[in-house]
């Protein structure tokens, strides 16, 4: 079970303060919580501020479960709440969502500490049915995706089913996880025509060839 958490920073708050008080305080109190199997946070990355620009998240961490019953005893813990009490003082709550995903390796390569990884939050077209959107995102478009140069690994991750089944909306169908040597790595493979195609296929299956995404240099809190 791999869940995501989207958030924007405290209102009046710099992105400095917030990324270093995100990955040492309230680090120490997820490592404290215990449960997670792996948790990390993905740090969007500060030249996305530049010129007054603001990132659609500030942050996104990823939390590893053994399963959902394990989240619900967590959730029970007196760490937990200590954990929710510190939020306020780092995040803007009233922007905080989660999804729940089933994670699918598309290509599996090796990463480092100094990798950036692009994330791209994704949303089906509107008159395409769900199964048929995971059809084609996991098996038709990486046939088009892999082709783009640079790419180091690759990971779609589909938002769980039983989020639709309970009536809910989720404000993502899955999230996109593309990991690169630097950003000029970036930079590259966008210039290049795989890049359009890739862009070019988006529009078979997504609400839009632009999708909102970060790019982030991830910070492993529990390996």
């Amino acid at each position: 079970m791999k869940m995501f958490t989207f958030f924007k920073r405290k209102p009046g708050m710099s992105v400095e303060d917030f990324q270093t008080y995100w990955s040492t305080g309230h680090a120490q109190l997820a490592v404290k919580m215990g449960g997670k199997r792996r948790y990390i946070q993905n740090h969007t990355l500060p030249s996305a501020y530049a010129g007054g620009n603001e990132p659609v998240w500030d942050g996104v961490p990823e939390g590893y479960f053994e399963s959902p019953q394990v989240m619900k005893d967590l959730a029970r813990t007196k760490e937990y709440e200590t954990l929710r009490a510190d939020e306020p003082n780092f995040i803007d709550l009233s922007t905080m969502c989660h999804i729940y995903t089933e994670e699918h390796i598309i290509k599996d390569g090796p990463v480092t500490a100094d990798s950036v990884k692009m994330m791209l939050f994704v949303n089906r077209k509107p008159d395409m049915d769900l199964d048929e959107f995971r059809k084609y995102w996991r098996e038709v478009h990486p046939q088009i995706g892999l082709k783009v140069p640079g790419g180091l690994r690759y990971v779609q991750n589909h938002t769980w089913r039983s989020f639709y089944d309970s009536g809910q909306t989720p404000v993502y169908d899955g999230v996109a996880e593309m990991w690169y040597e630097s950003m000029q790595a970036i930079k590259d493979a966008v210039k290049t025509p795989e890049y359009a195609l890739s862009v070019a296929d988006a529009r078979n299956f997504l609400s839009t060839d632009s999708p909102p995404m970060i790019i982030v240099r991830e910070k492993v809190i529990v390996p």
